[in-house]
C-alpha cells in the first residue's frame, strides 16, 4: 500500500500517461485525475484502472482555471502534473508555491518558464521543488543532452533530434498529430534559441531542413521549432565554456516541413494545420524518435562523438503511445524524484536534474537509452 497522494491536472493522452506511472512507481495511495470535462475524467480514470487492476485512480471534474478548487486539490497532494495548456503554468507556479505543493509541467513556450523561474526564491523559502518543461522535448531531450555532455572530457557541440511520427505515414504530411494543434502552431511559430559561436542567439523556425538517417526507420527531415531546449543554451554554456553549438529540431518524415514552410509564406501555418489535423484520423501506433549528437575532445585530445538514442513504440500492453511514454513517464519520474530523492528546492531546471537517475528510471521502465561512441585523432 502506498503512501503518496498525487494529482493530474489534465486528462488527456499525456496526463493519463503520468497517472499510470505514478501508480506504478510513485509509491502512490491515490491519484486524483482531474479535467475540466468530468466525463474525460471518468473515461481515463475507467481506463487506467482496469489496466493497474486496482482502483488507485480517481476522476475529478475541475477546471484548472479555478483557483478556489485547484488549491484544495493541491493541499492534500504531495505533489501534482500539470498537463494543462503553458498559459495556465505561472499561476499553478504561484499555487504550487502556496500550498507547499511540489509540482512538474509538460511546458512548451520558454518565455512562460521564464516567469516562472521569477518564482525560485519563493519556492526555495517554502521547500517546494517545481521542474517546468517536462516530457519528450525539452525535457528528456535535456536530459539526454545533459548526460552526453558529462561523458565527453572538453564538449564542443550537441545535436538533438526529436520525432514523434506514425509507424505507418499517409500523405501528404506524414503525421498523425498526438498533440494539440495550438502546441503545434506554437512550436512552429517564432524562433528557436540555439547556441553558436559559443553564444546564445535566435533562429527562426522552419528555416532549414536538413536530411537525417535514422538506423532502422530510413530517412527523415529535421528543422528548428521553438521551445526545444528551454532554458539549456543558458544553463550548458555556463556549465561547459567549451560548447560552442547547441541545436535542437524536429523530426518528421520527408516533406512535411516542405508543406509548412509553404503555409507559413502564406501565413496559413495555423489555419492549415488545424484543417489538416481535422481530417487525420487517429493513429495510435506511433514512433518516438530522439537522438543526441555530442562532439568534443577526449583528454588525450582525440576527437570524440557521442550519440544517445531512444526508439520507443506504440505498447499494445498498455495502448500507450510512444508519445505519452516518453512524455508522461518523464514528468513522472522528475515528480517522484522531487517528493523522495532531491534535495534542492525552488523552480529547478529539468537540464540540471541528475540525467543518470533519469535515464536509471527510464530502464526500469523497459526504455532503453544506446550509447555509440567513435573517436579519432584530431
Amino acid at each position: 500500500m502506498g503512501t503518496k497522494l498525487y494529482t493530474v491536472l489534465g486528462a488527456g493522452r499525456q496526463g493519463k500517461a503520468a497517472a499510470y506511472d505514478l501508480a506504478k512507481f510513485g509509491n502512490a495511495k491515490a491519484i486524483l485525475l482531474a479535467d475540466e470535462d468530468p466525463a474525460t475524467a471518468k473515461q481515463a480514470t475507467a481506463e487506467l484502472n482496469h489496466l493497474l487492476e486496482k482502483n488507485i485512480v480517481h476522476p475529478i471534474g475541475v477546471n484548472a482555471r479555478s483557483t478556489d478548487a485547484v488549491y484544495n486539490l493541491l493541499m492534500e497532494s504531495i505533489g501534482f502534473v500539470s498537463a494543462v495548456h503553458y498559459n495556465l503554468n505561472i499561476a499553478l507556479t504561484e499555487l504550487a508555491v502556496e500550498t507547499g505543493c511540489h509540482m512538474v509541467d509538460l511546458g512548451g513556450n520558454t518565455n512562460v518558464v521564464w516567469r516562472q523561474h521569477q518564482l525560485h526564491e519563493e519556492a526555495r523559502k517554502v521547500g517546494v521543488r517545481i521542474i517546468p518543461d517536462c516530457g519528450m522535448a525539452p525535457g528528456l531531450a535535456n536530459t539526454l543532452i545533459s548526460a552526453a555532455l558529462q561523458r565527453v572530457a572538453l564538449p564542443s557541440s550537441a545535436q538533438a533530434y526529436c520525432g514523434g511520427i506514425p509507424q505507418m505515414p499517409r500523405p501528404p504530411l506524414g503525421y498523425h498529430f498526438p498533440l494539440a494543434v495550438s502546441g503545434l502552431i506554437n512550436e512552429c511559430s517564432g524562433y528557436a534559441d540555439i547556441v553558436r559561436g559559443g553564444e546564445v542567439v535566435q533562429q527562426s523556425t522552419l528555416f532549414s531542413i536538413e536530411e537525417i538517417t535514422v538506423p532502422g526507420i530510413g530517412t527523415l527531415e529535421a528543422t528548428h521549432t521553438s521551445g526545444g531546449l528551454s532554458t539549456a543554451p543558458w544553463t550548458l554554456i555556463e556549465q561547459y565554456p567549451s560548447l560552442k553549438t547547441l541545436e535542437h529540431k524536429t523530426l518528421r518524415y520527408p516533406g512535411h516541413w516542405e508543406i509548412l514552410q509553404n503555409l507559413a509564406r502564406k501565413g496559413k501555418l495555423a489555419s492549415g494545420l488545424e484543417a489538416f489535423a481535422k481530417a487525420t484520423p487517429p493513429d495510435l501506433e506511433d514512433l518516438g524518435i530522439l537522438s543526441v549528437y555530442a562532439s568534443g575532445h577526449t583528454a588525450e585530445g582525440k576527437l570524440e562523438t557521442l550519440i544517445l538514442e531512444i526508439i520507443d513504440r506504440y505498447d499494445p500492453y498498455t495502448h500507450l503511445t510512444a508519445m505519452q511514454r516518453l512524455t508522461g513517464f518523464h514528468a513522472s519520474i522528475m515528480l517522484i524524484a522531487a517528493t523522495e530523492i532531491m534535495t534542492e528546492t525552488g523552480v529547478l531546471k529539468v537540464e540540471a536534474i541528475d540525467p543518470q537517475m533519469v535515464i536509471s528510471e527510464f530502464a526500469k521502465r523497459g526504455i532503453v537509452v544506446e550509447e555509440t561512441r567513435a573517436t579519432s585523432f584530431s
